[in-house]
């Protein structure tokens, strides 16, 4: 595929219609023929059908209007739906070998988690949403939800009997005075693993464990430190975790 044209939108959803004709006019230039595929104005208007219903995500066009045309239309808009404006980012390719007739494909969210912008909304739709909010609020908000991230992983931890007193404290003054002492939190009941700027350790309802810098996963942290394939489960299965943690500590 080769990229013809990439264009950033932000209109309101009353203006989604108009939106729609501008996008066929530009995609007739690249038709052979001065008129447009019926097949890819069908869909094209399924298209902002679909962008007007969900909240966030990507639609994709694939056109193709007859066999002997060489080359079809390939049409991805990103978009985010939020409080009656719409950012798009639109791209447009040229590809050989679609099938006969067009298509439209749609990787979308109905709505935004808990009625505000998360994490999976941030990275999937970075460019978009910068073009909504702008790259200040975007750097503020990915700092805000990283940090809200982390902390709920360690009120979880916390409900299983681990001490994270300290790393709140230490997770707040990231936060606040913009350090990064604490990269990551991976907690994976009834273990906690959190990867410092010097060390990977790992924390459990037994005391806590330095661990290898290569490993990323809480309950891969335990399997590698007590040197077994699985962990315990069942009735006994924190008493084995305590003799494992045990045996492996002396």
């Amino acid at each position: 595929m080769s990229l013809l044209r990439a264009t950033d939108h932000v209109v309101e959803t009353t203006q989604l219609e108009d939106f729609g004709e501008k996008l066929l006019k530009n995609l007739a230039n690249y038709q052979r023929n001065t008129n447009l595929c019926p097949n890819l104005l069908v869909h094209v208007q399924k298209a902002i059908k679909i962008i007007k219903k969900k909240a966030y995500g990507r639609v994709s066009i694939h056109g193709k209007c007859d066999s002997n045309q060489k080359d079809g239309l390939f049409v991805q808009i990103s978009f985010i739906h939020r409080k009656e404006v719409v950012a798009m980012k639109v791209l447009v390719y040229t590809s050989a070998g679609w099938s006969k007739g067009s298509q439209v494909r749609s990787n979308t969210r109905k709505k935004i988690k808990g009625k505000t912008i998360d994490l999976d909304l941030l990275w999937r739709l970075k460019d978009v949403l910068i073009l909504m909010i702008g790259p200040e609020r975007v750097l503020r908000l990915k700092n805000y939800l990283e940090y809200r991230e982390k902390r709920q992983k360690l009120l979880k931890a916390a409900k299983c009997g681990i001490d994270v007193d300290e790393l709140k404290e230490i997770l707040k003054s990231d936060y606040y005075h913009r350090y990064v002492h604490i990269e990551f939190i991976d907690f994976d009941e009834p273990f906690l693993l959190v990867g410092t700027t010097e060390k990977h350790i790992l924390y459990t309802p037994y005391g806590k464990y330095e661990v290898g810098m290569d490993t990323f996963y809480a309950r891969r942290a335990f399997r590698e430190f007590v040197k077994v394939k699985r962990v315990p489960y069942g009735k006994d299965a924190m008493k084995k975790i305590e003799a494992l943690l045990i045996q492996a500590s002396i």
